[in-house]
């Protein structure tokens, strides 16, 4: 089994969120230690004390900023991305009638697209495949009545007796035993 510390986010948002702070935190961390490590010996204390919290301050800001930018950022992604689930989770429960909204022209804009698309020729095939079966019905309909009236002017009443009795004779018109596929008719 492979191990895969991603798989436990729900979502995309949610991992790149946790990615963007984590490493934010990291390299504020790194740049207020140096920071501070070249105050200490250059400013007096009360300075470098007070530096710390300017410091701290803007990195807390930055990191605030960091996040906004990222839930937008993965917004833009994971909005459309969720909405086309939407549409295929209503094709896949037989609702062909099902689209997106193309409003971009990114690859999510040309994704949408294509899943009307694919979705539209699916109903089309579908109707077409509707079509072709009530026309076939229509003709096995024909056929039939068209056999049952030969059958009657033949003066026989069934086409399975006919096909009975064709199974059960030898060439020489003697009625020999049934063959399990006539008894089974």
């Amino acid at each position: 089994m492979r191990f895969n510390p991603w798989a436990r986010f729900t979502s995309q948002r949610t991992l790149w969120i946790t990615l963007a702070v984590s490493l934010g935190v990291l390299l504020l961390t790194v740049e207020i230690a140096a920071c501070l490590v070249w105050a200490h010996g250059r400013l007096p204390a009360g300075q470098v004390a007070g530096l710390r919290t300017h410091l701290l301050i803007v990195a807390v800001c930055v990191e605030a900023f960091a996040i906004m930018v990222v839930w937008w950022a993965t917004g833009s992604i994971t909005r459309p991305l969720g909405q086309a689930v939407e549409v295929l989770e209503r094709v896949a429960a037989g609702d062909l009638t099902a689209r997106l909204q193309v409003s971009n022209r990114d690859e999510l804009g040309r994704m949408a697209a294509a899943l009307n698309a694919t979705t539209a020729a699916l109903a089309a095939a579908l109707r077409s495949v509707d079509d072709d079966a009530t026309v076939l019905a229509g003709s096995a309909r024909e056929m039939t009545a068209v056999s049952t009236r030969m059958a009657n002017s033949a003066g026989l009443r069934n086409p399975l007796i006919t096909r009975t009795r064709s199974r059960c004779c030898t060439a020489r018109g003697m009625v020999l035993a049934p063959r399990p596929a006539a008894s089974q008719i």
